[in-house]
């Protein structure tokens, strides 16, 4: 209303004559018709004019406007130029393990230190981290309690791998954290994907340091044969050299088997005696042969496939049999197992399970009754 009531009123003569110019009706009429669009000319044209008149009848106000409006574009200015001091660098990384752990930490990324120490261990494992990973966290004692156990054996290293000016950080493009690689010698990495366990991460660790059994007597040749989990023998004999022709294939072979499964369930052993392998069908030396309980054994093929390490693993792998097969749930426990049920009858055992132990009599009564029932 009150801006009708201007319009009408008028302070001066000038304003009269816009309003009747523009055509807008009688002028204090208070009509509520639409105003044309020169009206908003019009209102313009006086606003200036009202401020000219303004400033010359106190022009204090219109210094004081022009100080009020330089002094909020300096403030405006010095705001915008402070702004980028906000940015605080990241603060130096510290030690993610104590000082006392037998775990060498690098802190700080130092992927190329790792890489030049690592080539004069037989046996390293390298742990990488984001120091704020809760699983980098959890993981960290469980590392801790397997280098306990093998750090006179085994190069435990850790490297933290978050550092933005690290060289890990730089070379590395790790999806999640933390990561596992094992290497034995020039072989790996070897990547560890099981539970972060300790007694799961100590066998692996073990199997990586001594990937293949010797088997001296025939009672342990016995003891390899009738174990649940597949075999692979070779047959390598030692007196005319101190690494016989092929021995170093299979015994890559058998590292090659960890990259693929953590547990190690295809089991590689050594015979050395001539006599213990006429019992499982081997004569020549280098020739490596697969157990299989319920089928006929197998002998390597190598006028048929090439001898090497990879093709030896896939080919134990292709005709293996698998008497016991280990679920592991990560979660979808209800929807892995229903996945099983769907294959056919299936008999499930939830058992406790320790990598470490000598023996496992449950597992072993288990087996028994799936020999009895396939036989």
């Amino acid at each position: 209303m009150s801006e009708c009531g201007g319009r009408g009123g008028g302070s001066s003569s000038d304003d009269a004559e816009d309003e009747g110019g523009g055509g807008g009706g009688p002028v204090g009429s208070g009509s509520l018709s639409p105003a044309p669009a020169a009206s908003s000319e019009g209102r313009l044209r006086r606003w200036l004019r009202g401020a000219s008149l303004m400033a010359r009848r106190r022009p204090e106000l219109l210094c004081g406007a022009v100080a009020l409006g330089c002094a909020l574009l300096l403030a405006l200015k010095f705001t915008c130029s402070r702004a980028k001091d906000v940015i605080i660098p990241a603060k130096p990384p510290v030690s993610f393990f104590s000082s006392r752990s037998p775990v060498l930490d690098l802190f700080q990324g130092q992927l190329d230190y790792a890489e030049h120490i690592r080539q004069d261990s037989e046996v390293v494992l390298l742990f990488f981290y984001a120091p704020w990973c809760g699983q980098s966290i959890a993981a960290r004692a469980e590392i801790e309690q397997v280098a306990s156990q093998l750090s006179d054996q085994v190069l435990f290293v850790a490297v933290n791998c978050w550092w933005n000016q690290g060289k890990c950080r730089k070379q590395k493009h790790f999806f999640y954290f933390p990561v596992i690689y094992l290497y034995h010698r020039s072989f790996g990495p070897i990547e560890y994907k099981g539970p972060m366990s300790a007694v799961y991460i100590e066998k692996f660790v073990r199997r990586v340091m001594k990937p293949l059994l010797y088997i001296p007597s025939q009672s342990e040749l016995l003891d390899f044969l009738s174990n649940y989990e597949p075999g692979v023998l070779g047959y390598f004999e030692f007196s005319g050299s101190p690494q016989p022709p092929g021995y170093l294939t299979f015994f890559t072979s058998a590292l090659h088997s960890l990259k693929k499964d953590y547990l190690g369930t295809v089991r590689f052993g050594v015979i050395t005696n001539k006599h213990l392998a006429k019992l499982v069908s081997l004569v020549h030396s280098g020739s490596v042969y697969l157990h299989r309980h319920f089928n006929t054994s197998l002998v390597f093929p190598r006028e048929v496939i090439n001898y090497t390490a990879e093709n030896i693993y896939k080919w134990a792998l292709e005709n293996r049999e698998t008497l016991l097969r280990w679920l592991r749930p990560h979660g979808g426990k209800s929807l892995l197992l229903n996945n099983e049920l769907k294959k056919g009858p299936a008999l499930f055992v939830f058992i406790p399970f320790n990598p470490l132990a000598e023996s496992h009599p449950l597992i072993d009564e288990v087996r028994v009754i799936m020999v009895k029932g396939v036989s």
